[in-house]
């Protein structure tokens, strides 16, 4: 019934928007259109983007439901606009403004916020930036472990070759001792993947003791998940799935199947004597960070998750804070840490508001 109320509401306010965005157009075009010309395309602009949200609620169309997320998101953006622009127009009335020289000012501004945001979503979407942790840990460690984070590739239609090219450059510069991707490593399924050839640009992925993966959510849906270990495996990419790995004598990894999944096995069951005593530090790579807490009980030294994509564009960024326990960034859990990415990738849109596209790179070290 949650999730009743919760659609329910998600479409008053995307039909609240959309009359605003509606309006909005209607006046603007006020100055150029005669009255039946432009109600017309009022009417023809409401049906459009309603059929849109409809064909994609149906999964219709090439971007299936990935199409009625980008409309909610462009309307919710427009309205926004639509609202500052009323209050725009409003204060310029208040200045003693002419109403005409008002409106003028306001038909031009208001397009150009609106490309604005856009553009700066697009920008933090594509051009990550390296967020860094230095981490204390009481095992002794013979030297620092540099550890990247990359979470939520989503390898397809808005994430392809370039970027992955552009994450093998940051890791050449940063030069990580390794590599760990947290899950969502494709968008859903392999096809787009595959008919780019992005497995060269994958397998530029490179490190002293090896890059490992984990599935996501998103690998999970279609059923693909053998598909998906298959290409990132002959990428070079070592998949771990409810698996542990001692790698060079330097640390233990414990990757974990997604939440999701059939067949998860509690954290405790993958934790042998041989971890639990072990005098290297012991990292969970784990998409979702749900289980965190229980996680900080076991003999663990560091947890990597994503998933939460900080919410990608806002307001999604506000709910995911507000709703999330640990929806970004560090963590001190019973002694142990946690450290969430916003993820590298994206999902839905091609763009982040409010957040950026990111590479942690973690440094354990002794205090």
């Amino acid at each position: 019934m949650n999730r009743t109320y919760f659609f329910l509401t998600l479409i008053l306010v995307y039909q609240a928007s959309l009359l605003a965005v509606v309006a909005a157009v209607g006046w603007w075009l006020k100055p150029y259109w005669q009255r039946f010309g432009r109600r017309s395309a009022m009417l023809l602009l409401w049906l459009a983007l309603n059929g849109v949200l409809a064909a994609s609620m149906l999964r219709l169309g090439p971007m299936g439901f990935k199409s009625g997320g980008m409309v909610l998101m462009l309307v919710f953006y427009a309205a926004l606009t639509a609202v500052l622009a009323l209050a725009a127009y409003a204060l310029l009335r208040l200045l003693r403004r002419p109403a005409v020289q008002a409106a003028r000012w306001v038909r031009i501004g208001a397009p150009l916020l609106f490309v604005g945001w856009l553009g700066l979503g697009w920008w933090s979407a594509y051009s990550p930036q390296v967020v860094r942790y230095d981490l204390s840990i009481s095992k002794p460690l013979a030297q620092p472990l540099k550890i990247a984070l990359v979470s939520d590739l989503h390898l397809g239609q808005w994430v392809g070759k370039r970027q992955l090219h552009k994450l093998a450059d940051i890791m050449t510069q940063e030069q990580p001792d390794i590599i760990l991707i947290a899950g969502d490593v494709m968008d859903d399924l392999p096809d787009v993947y595959r008919r780019q050839n992005m497995q060269t640009a994958l397998a530029r992925l490179q490190a002293p003791l090896g890059v490992y993966a984990t599935l996501g959510n998103h690998d999970n849906y279609r059923g693909v998940q053998g598909d998906i270990v298959h290409d990132i495996r002959d990428a070079g990419v070592v998949p771990l799935r409810d698996e542990m790995r001692k790698v060079h004598n330097r640390l233990w990894l414990v990757g974990r199947r997604d939440d999701v999944e059939a067949g998860r096995l509690p954290l405790s069951a993958l934790m042998n004597d041989t971890l639990r005593q072990s005098p290297l530090p012991v990292v969970v790579i784990d998409h979702q960070p749900t289980e965190a807490l229980r996680n900080s009980r076991e003999a663990i030294d560091l947890q990597v998750s994503g998933h939460t994509h900080r919410g990608q564009v806002w307001p999604a960024t506000w709910l995911v804070r507000r709703f999330q326990t640990y929806d970004y960034g560090h963590f001190e859990l019973n002694g142990r840490h946690l450290v969430v990415s916003s993820g590298y990738g994206l999902w839905g849109v091609p763009l982040r508001i409010g957040t950026r596209a990111e590479v942690a790179m973690i440094t354990l070290h002794n205090p």
